[in-house]
């Protein structure tokens, strides 16, 4: 019984820890700061977890000044204008690209193809074009 009560009591304390960092205010000013070193100053003021794919936020630049916001407030601001989205599960925050976005669309769209051109004696053949058949998408080696 006593275990049971020493549980409940964590328990409760984790909860009114976790709604507290929920409501955590904070202030920060970001001049032409990378959206991936914001994210991070965002999580480490307020105390929160905030995962996200650098490869998503890396062309996106921060410039405002945040005053007295919660996190979410914050994350409200400096995404603002961008594809970015961001979803609270828990107490993690994920920061992700909007799939209806244009630029998720293209990049659904991309393709890696790799490999050599080579000539009938096996040797590279610098300077070649390789197009994908029946576009007009291509590249010189």
């Amino acid at each position: 019984m006593e275990k049971v009560k020493i549980g409940l009591v964590l328990v409760l304390l984790l909860c009114i820890q976790y709604s507290f960092a929920q409501e955590k205010r904070i202030s920060l000013d970001f001049r032409n700061e990378s959206m991936p070193s914001a994210l991070k100053k965002i999580a480490q003021a307020g105390d929160q977890k905030i995962s996200f794919s650098y490869e998503d936020v890396v062309p996106y630049k921060v410039n405002t000044n945040v005053q007295n916001k919660t996190v979410i407030e914050t994350l409200q601001q400096i995404l603002a204008g961008t594809p970015l989205l961001y979803k609270e599960r828990g107490q993690f925050i994920t920061v992700y690209l909007d799939p209806q976005s244009s630029v998720a669309r293209a990049k659904r769209n991309q393709c890696f193809v790799y490999g050599r051109v080579l000539d009938g004696g096996r040797n590279p053949l610098p300077g070649a074009t390789v197009r994908i058949k029946d576009t007009s998408r291509g590249v010189v080696t």
